[in-house]
């Protein structure tokens, strides 16, 4: 785990353990830009997808959280988005599958790389993107 959370730093990911009450949880930030080295180490790492979420504020700005389990700890990369696209990461995690679906149908954020964001939960009547 070390070795791994020297890995972040190096590539300048910085960790905010302060900000979670939970034992074990590590929460940080990164740009847009970083995300696939970031996904890489967390592949090199065997890292677990538990889940991706999305959300936006009145201000509508947008961001998206990727949670994953790395050896019993729990860390979420948080993303603000400047446009309303970031990449996919399928390739690397397939579970990332129908999580950007949702998100997409939801939110309208398009996910780069992904060949089949189509409808997945709301009826072809329903103008989406839904939350935004």
């Amino acid at each position: 785990m070390k070795k791994f959370l020297k890995e972040l730093k190096k590539n300048n990911i910085k960790i905010n353990t302060k900000s979670s009450s939970s034992i074990g949880k590590k929460d940080f930030y990164i740009e847009t830009s970083q995300i696939d080295k970031t996904i890489d180490l967390f592949k090199e790492e065997k890292a677990r997808l538990i889940t991706i979420t999305a959300y936006s504020n009145k201000d509508e700005d947008f961001f998206i959280y990727y949670h994953f389990d790395v050896k019993n700890s729990v860390f979420t990369i948080k993303i603000k988005l400047k446009k309303i696209k970031t990449n996919s990461i399928i390739n690397k995690f397939p579970a990332a599958c129908w999580i950007e679906k949702e998100i997409h149908e939801m939110y309208g954020i398009k996910f780069k790389g992904h060949k089949k964001l189509k409808k997945l939960l709301l009826s072809k009547k329903i103008k989406t993107p839904f939350l935004k």
